[in-house]
């Protein structure tokens, strides 16, 4: 019964709609979705955000054009050809909403799953590591009803408690370590959620919460797991702030782009200036005020359905006409 009370107000996104979007869109024809890629790509030009889109596309594609074709490796896979495995039906929910509407003919490789290697050849994934010479890694809107959730409404910043929440699963050592730190520590509320710990203190085991109990807090710990935080992108849409060493992993939502203590509270990747951080951003409000301004802005440019829809197309256009060497939606 709790476990049915919590994904029914948990305040994530539901996965019903996502397999409603996908049923959607499974049924538009795809010479349909082709003729929308070409107008709106014929479009843009005109478009005052041109130069906007075009930076977003080249921060998720960085591939650079060759004079021939690049090699995908052995077995790549077709437009035409695209099937969805059972485990993985969110990734090809929206993988294939990018890429139904090109050639059938158009091949590539996708990675799947928390992904924090560079690829040996192009693949479009969910994230990568934030490190030079990324460029076989483009990014795509992958999983995002898991990833990209927002909060619409918060009670203000001044009514929350002055504490640091954290509910997750703590498996990964660098989680382990900041639970090591503080978890007796009255300034933050720590709990691991998982089934199956990966440690033996049974104090650490909490109930999950739903994100409109978290946000009772006026800080909320995004230290990343696999790969990104899930939780940052709903954090910083609401009137609680971030916190988290500067993250290594990167996905849809640009997080290499995030500017430390302008967005989000930074602390040390060994977390021992956390309480000194918090102490201080308690203290100094209008400051920390002006971080939840400006990661609303941030936040916003994500918004635009549409807008975003596009980019993603582009995005794709710019991966098939670099791999195989020929122009497939011309602007």
């Amino acid at each position: 019964m709790k476990k049915f009370l919590y994904k029914l107000n948990s305040g994530r996104n539901s996965k019903f709609n996502a397999y409603a979007r996908g049923l959607k869109n499974k049924l538009i024809p795809r010479w349909f979705l082709a003729a929308c890629i070409k107008k709106n790509i014929n479009q843009i030009q005109n478009s005052d955000e041109y130069d906007y889109i075009q930076t977003r596309v080249n921060y998720y594609n960085k591939l650079q054009k060759t004079r021939s074709p690049i090699s995908l490796g052995e077995a790549p896979q077709c437009v035409g050809n695209f099937k969805h495995h059972k485990r993985q039906l969110m990734y090809y929910i929206d993988l294939n909403s990018v890429i139904k509407g090109f050639p059938k003919e158009c091949e590539y490789k996708a990675i799947f799953g928390d992904n924090v290697e560079i690829p040996d050849v192009p693949s479009f994934v969910k994230s990568r590591p934030i490190v030079d010479n990324n460029d076989n890694a483009v990014i795509l809107k992958l999983n995002s009803v898991r990833h990209f959730n927002f909060v619409d409404n918060d009670i203000p910043y001044s009514q929350k408690e002055n504490k640091v929440i954290f509910r997750g699963k703590v498996h990964q050592k660098h989680r382990l370590d900041f639970f090591e730190k503080y978890f007796d520590n009255p300034l933050f509320d720590l709990g691991d959620t998982s089934h199956k710990p990966k440690h033996n203190n049974s104090d650490w085991l909490k109930e999950k919460q739903t994100l409109k109990e978290q946000l009772k807090n006026k800080f909320i710990l995004c230290i990343e797991g696999n790969d990104t935080s899930t939780s940052l992108k709903w954090v910083m849409s609401s009137n609680s702030i971030a916190v988290m060493p500067r993250p290594k992993y990167e996905t849809w939502f640009m997080e290499g782009t995030l500017i430390p203590n302008v967005h989000y509270i930074e602390i040390a990747p060994d977390y021992s200036d956390a309480q000194e951080k918090i102490n201080y951003y308690i203290e100094h409000e209008s400051e920390a005020l002006a971080i939840i301004e400006n990661a609303h802005k941030f936040v916003n440019q994500f918004k635009n359905k549409s807008r975003e829809r596009l980019i993603g197309w582009l995005v794709a256009n710019k991966y098939f006409s670099i791999t195989s060497g020929k122009e497939i939606f011309t602007k």
